[in-house]
């Protein structure tokens, strides 16, 4: 008889394993479709290292989101989020491609994985920093311009 055994993403990171995930939820749509079965490959992240907007991160929630405490919205959760903003400080603030509330501030030491590829479909696909911090400035003013043009609409 054949055991699968569970081993949590958290420790495999911080042992410095490489882990390949299957994200849920839509807040990461369209990059990543849980509906196409797309999973991502994350490498351990290193306070030390230096991050671009545009990354995607896994987290742990804390602080707030938006104007909200995150403690009564899930905190302590795994965040598949991509980094829209740092300050001077150092904190770390993220949204999700198809959302439109930015969380923060979070910490570089909630900061778990890095994602270096999306797979999609058995295809390997790289994540690049230059489109992924294009598409962060974009995504935001994409976003903008079709809720003006349904409020027209309405």
């Amino acid at each position: 008889m054949e055991t699968e055994e569970k081993y949590h993403i958290e420790q495999l990171l911080a042992q410095g394993y490489w882990v390949q995930i299957s994200p849920q939820g839509v807040s990461m749509t369209p990059f990543l479709d849980e509906k196409k079965g797309d999973q991502v490959l994350l490498r351990p992240f290193s306070p030390k290292e230096r991050l671009r907007v545009g990354d995607v991160l896994l987290y742990r929630r804390g602080g707030k989101i938006g104007s909200f405490q995150s403690s009564g919205i899930a905190e302590g959760i795994l965040v598949l989020h991509r980094l829209c903003y740092m300050s001077k400080q150092g904190e770390l603030y993220f949204r999700g491609d198809h959302q439109w509330m930015v969380e923060g501030p979070i910490q570089k030491d909630q900061v778990l994985g890095v994602v270096v590829a999306r797979i999609r479909k058995g295809r390997k696909i790289p994540v690049g920093a230059a489109w992924a911090r294009f598409r962060a400035r974009v995504a935001p003013a994409r976003l903008l311009f079709l809720y003006r043009r349904a409020r027209k609409r309405a």
